[in-house]
């Protein structure tokens, strides 16, 4: 009988310390999966986690980001002076982007974080991970670049606050001040952004409304320039050799912008309208010169202090606006210096 309690009770232990194991292990799974791919320092990113104060995390597209990092650092002033901890995160490879952002959001929403906000990588495939997070009663803020509302809807995913621009309108005002001069034929060619992504098409929707209104344009080609300078350069070189009499070159950003400006310099290519998107400190220097003939400013400081603003009131069950639209500015030669 002796015997038989002591094999039970042998038992019982191993089957505790089993579990405890098990645990342990899948806590250090987490932590390591944190310390991996934080942006912040990774230490100080995982005692966030683990201390008793509300943790907000901002996830954007791709490591590497200047304008979203911008964006990404205002909002942790804001957050951090009201006592938050902020972690900023997102994918390191450009390539794996989506499917590592999709992977975060799940982490994050299994340490049971106190908000995200997000920037997707892209608006449809990021769905199903966020609505877990909406279901595990996380508060869910979306900046930048709007979730696809259709397929959200399909989803049963609940319509959660967007903080950013009106892209197509800016995109639609800054062309049709470009080609405002512009009284003989020319032809047009459209580097975009990322056309996976939502703003990218808005403002190729904009460009492309701007550039119907006027008879004098003849588009050539539409390009997908992925926001990349490389890219501008690369289409450029392979555009002007099919079309050597390209006038209009609009680009999805600044940098897509200056890869062009840079095969047009190379190659002598001169009384070229550039356009650009974001007014970077780049793209605001190559106004300057001449080389750029329009960009859109928006403000990383407005977009980030808004965005801290509603994700606390979201925290606090205040209410917040489904739509937060962030004033743009038209940066050209005239005003390049304000």
């Amino acid at each position: 009988m002796k015997k038989t309690f002591l094999l039970i009770l042998l038992l019982i232990s191993t089957i505790i310390f089993s579990s405890a194991c098990v645990r342990s292990t899948k806590d250090q799974k987490i932590d390591t999966f944190i310390s991996k791919t934080m942006n912040n320092n990774s230490s100080n990113s995982v005692k966030a986690l683990k201390s008793n104060k509300k943790t907000i995390v901002f996830i954007y597209k791709v490591q590497g980001d200047h304008f979203l990092e911008s964006i990404a650092n205002a909002a942790k002033n804001i957050c951090q002076n009201a006592g938050y901890n902020f972690i900023i995160d997102s994918p390191k490879d450009p390539e794996q982007n989506v499917d590592e952002q999709i992977k975060l959001v799940k982490q994050y929403t299994k340490s049971k974080v106190s908000g995200i906000i997000i920037v997707p990588a892209n608006n449809l495939s990021i769905i199903p991970a966020l609505k877990s997070t909406q279901e595990s009663k996380i508060p869910i803020l979306n900046i930048d670049t709007l979730i696809d509302s259709a397929e959200a809807k399909k989803d049963n995913f609940t319509p959660v606050p967007f903080v950013g621009i009106n892209n197509e309108n800016a995109s639609y005002q800054s062309i049709k001040y470009a080609i405002s001069n512009v009284n003989s034929k020319s032809n047009v060619l459209i580097i975009t952004g990322d056309l996976a992504q939502q703003n990218a098409r808005e403002r190729c929707s904009g460009a492309l409304k701007a550039l119907k209104e006027n008879s004098n344009m003849n588009i050539v080609d539409t390009v997908d320039g992925k926001w990349k300078k490389e890219l501008g350069y690369s289409i450029s070189k392979e555009q002007f050799s099919k079309h050597p009499d390209i006038n209009v070159v609009i680009c999805g950003n600044d940098d897509t912008a200056l890869g062009v400006i840079q095969y047009a310099k190379e190659n002598n290519i001169s009384n070229l309208i550039v356009t650009g998107f974001d007014a970077t400190d780049a793209g605001k220097q190559a106004i300057r010169n001449g080389l750029l003939t329009v960009s859109v400013e928006q403000s990383p400081t407005s977009i980030g202090k808004k965005s801290a603003e509603a994700m606390i009131d979201l925290i606090n069950k205040k209410q917040v606006s489904n739509n937060i639209i962030i004033d743009t500015n038209i940066i050209n030669k005239s005003n390049v210096n304000n």
